[in-house]
C-alpha cells in the first residue's frame, strides 16, 4: 500500500514539475511576442 501511495505522489511531482516548465516557456514566449509586436508597431 505505501508504496502505491509513493508512486502516486512522485507522479504527481513530475506532472506539477512539467507543468511549472512549460508555464515558464509559455510566459517566455509571450513576452517575446508582446515584444515583437510592439517593436513592430513602432517602426
Amino acid at each position: 500500500m505505501d508504496r502505491e501511495k509513493n508512486k502516486e505522489k512522485e507522479a504527481r511531482t513530475a506532472n506539477s514539475g512539467y507543468v511549472a516548465i512549460a508555464g515558464e516557456v509559455i510566459n517566455r514566449r509571450s513576452v517575446l511576442l508582446r515584444n515583437f509586436v510592439l517593436n513592430g508597431k513602432r517602426f
